[in-house]
């Protein structure tokens, strides 16, 4: 793995794919030649980021490493969790620049002093825990997809960041240098998703910052963010929903890096019609280009995942520039795609979920359907559902997804049709991939992302039930390629009428099993 610039490592759910790293992580830098350079690991949240930094120095402790792990968030966060703290009022990023400052952290080192303060004091505790030990960055996925972009939490975060600032003007090369100083050895991407490997938007918005960039001298040079502020305030109209800041973003690159899709409809939902919710956005146009945020990020860029459609997605990214490149001929350059490695354990028996259907099944009526599975079966079932958090001992989807917290726990999942904007979205995948298949993953994936919190490899003590709770309808689109990308059996629990109802499809780990 270490002779690869950018290793993807796929495996089933709670298969310990980061905490393996993690306990080899000295052996990595060692062999990759950079044994106490500066690495990160980026994950969901700040939560998990915490947790997982908590492990991390315990293998190190059992084993009398030199690195140390923080979790450290980017600087806007740490700032607007300090000003909660103080209760004091955030500077917005907005109100920076009508200030005429040409960053917002020029305006709050200016305006606040107790604040600035504060942060000093945060920076201080971070290094002090890291001490005369080797750092190692826990982080959010935000934070890491914009590390190579020089952002100014790569400078915040040097261990001599508030010496040279405050000597920033006596000596501004120095200064200037600190982004470089912080550059990775080892990038660890932890779940990563279809969405952080594509940037996907409307060809009319697309089209209109092209416009703005022919028109306006300002939005084609990088940087200049307060002239281009300046420019933005100025503009009458706006495409509904475009920030500054997505603008900037769209305006980054050039033209050629887009590709142009067009909405069609595959099929995965059902035959297409006039009628159906989903069939509007057939026809629709729409960019895609790649985020390439992994190119020049660290000299070893690994990223982690359970899921079938990123991996998919990865497979047809194109090759990017390694890092240290940049400076060469563009003919000369080293490029490199992503190196494929599959933990997939076939042999390994199969934990079963019980699949029971619910008419009701849809987004308005999520409430009852929790109501009536619990009254059936158990009021102590924790419920994994992107609808009815109102509701007592329940979780969204991607709330519950790579959390150990439900380590012998009854769960009951409910899947949901896609809303039609999510389906849109996954048939701008099938577009850009050349398939028909990423509606149907996009269901697979949230399954065993949630059955993996309580069966498979974290499955533990007495045999904790696991229940798929789903519409008739929606099942019958997407069984065959659940049957075929699940890690696990499948019990049909349904009753008599319910057998004369459906076709029941009699693939390898499906069994029908009568309701009671």
């Amino acid at each position: 793995m270490v002779g690869h610039d950018f290793v993807w490592l796929k495996g089933p759910e709670g298969a310990g794919k980061t905490s393996g790293l993690m306990a080899v992580h000295s052996d990595i830098m060692t062999r990759i030649g950079a044994a106490g350079r500066l690495s990160m690991y980026g994950f969901v949240s700040y939560e998990a980021a915490k947790d997982k930094a908590k492990d991390f120095n315990a293998l190190q402790a059992r084993t009398n490493g030199r690195y140390h792990a923080v979790v450290v968030k980017s600087w806007e966060a740490e700032y607007r969790e300090i000003c909660g703290r103080l209760q004091v009022e955030a500077i917005t990023f907005g109100a920076a620049m009508e200030a005429g400052y040409p960053s917002l952290w020029e305006a709050v080192a200016n305006l606040q002093p107790q604040v600035v303060a504060a942060l000093e004091q945060r920076h201080r505790a971070v290094w002090g825990e890291i001490g005369h030990q080797w750092p190692v960055l826990m982080t959010q996925h935000g934070l890491m997809q914009v590390w190579a972009t020089w952002t100014h939490s790569r400078r915040f975060w040097h261990r001599d960041f508030w010496k040279v600032w405050r000597n920033r003007w006596n000596d501004p090369d120095r200064y200037g240098g600190l982004q470089a100083e912080m550059g990775l050895a080892l990038a660890v991407y932890d779940e990563v998703a279809a969405s952080d490997l594509l940037e996907c938007r409307r060809a009319d918005v697309v089209e209109w910052i092209r416009d703005l960039k022919r028109s306006n001298p300002v939005w084609r040079r990088s940087g200049k963010i307060l002239e281009k502020y300046r420019a933005w305030d100025d503009l009458r109209e706006v495409p509904a929903g475009l920030t500054f800041h997505d603008a900037r973003i769209i305006a980054e690159g050039t033209n050629k890096a887009w590709r142009e899709v067009i909405v069609r409809d595959s099929g995965e939902y059902g035959e297409p019609s006039e009628r159906s919710i989903y069939s509007r956005s057939v026809g629709n146009c729409w960019y895609v280009r790649q985020r390439n945020w992994w190119a020049g990020l660290a000299r070893r860029v690994v990223v982690t995942t359970t899921e079938v459609l990123p991996t998919l997605v990865a497979g047809k990214l194109e090759p990017v520039t390694l890092l240290g490149q940049s400076h060469r001929k563009r003919a000369d350059r080293q490029r490199a795609g992503w190196t494929m490695i599959e933990l997939e354990c076939p042999r390994l028996e199969r934990d079963t979920v019980r699949v029971t259907f619910d008419r009701a099944c849809t987004a308005a009526n999520v409430v009852g359907v929790v109501e009536r599975f619990r009254e059936a079966h158990g009021q102590d079932f924790f419920v994994i559902t992107n609808k009815g958090q109102e509701v007592a001992r329940t979780a969204t989807h991607a709330g519950a997804k790579g959390s150990n917290g439900f380590v012998g726990r009854d769960i009951a999942q409910i899947m949901l049709h896609m809303s039609p904007d999510e389906h849109e979205l996954h048939e701008v995948y099938n577009a850009w991939a050349g398939v028909d298949i990423c509606c149907r993953l996009r269901h697979v994936d949230e399954f065993n992302q949630s059955a993996g919190r309580n069966l498979g490899f974290r499955k533990r003590g007495d045999d904790p039930h696991h229940w798929l709770v789903i519409s008739r309808s929606l099942w019958l689109k997407i069984d065959r390629v659940l049957v075929e990308h699940s890690r696990y059996n499948f019990r049909l629990w349904i009753s008599d009428r319910e057998i004369k109802e459906i076709k029941i499809r009699q693939d390898d780990g499906l069994i029908v099993e009568e309701a009671a």
